[in-house]
């Protein structure tokens, strides 16, 4: 891991702004003009990012509020969700990104500007839901949502 970023949940809901429990309702990818201040590479020198804009619904708000449903923007696309130059897409493959229908809890940073962002900690600031069950990308045992939830106080 590298230096200075969060260890463990706990350090992470510290760093965070925004925790969530939340479902990835709907993702499509796109591509954009690249002007210089895109989550995303440039990709093969023309001068488009490729992006996914994800939205998730809020089931449960634990730090911070940003409503019902917000969306987030990430870099990298699955080639099936975008609609021009899929073959393109296909150098982002193996990337981490929410997958729609899975519950997350979510460490989100918001800016001066009320944009929502995780990509200054991805893939460590989102923790996936099976059963009720939390699973950490810091390694360990899955744990019920709540006793994790519990942790993070």
């Amino acid at each position: 891991m590298a230096q200075g970023l969060p260890t463990t949940p706990r350090a992470l809901a510290t760093v965070s702004s925004v925790i969530v429990v939340a479902t990835a309702v709907e993702a499509r990818g796109y591509w954009q003009k690249d002007d210089g201040h895109l989550p995303a590479q440039n990709v093969g020198g023309m001068d488009l990012a490729l992006l996914t804009a994800t939205n998730f619904a809020i089931e449960r708000e634990v730090k911070g509020h940003v409503g019902p449903w917000f969306q987030l923007i990430d870099a990298g696309a699955d080639p099936a969700t975008v609609t021009s130059c899929p073959a393109l897409a296909t150098a982002y493959r193996g990337l981490l990104l929410p997958k729609v229908g899975q519950r997350y809890v979510l460490f989100l940073q918001v800016d001066t500007s009320r944009q929502i962002t995780r990509d200054m900690l991805n893939p460590l600031d989102f923790f996936p839901i099976t059963n009720n069950m939390v699973h950490s990308p810091f390694g360990g045992a899955d744990v019920p949502l709540d006793q994790f939830l519990a942790t993070l106080q």
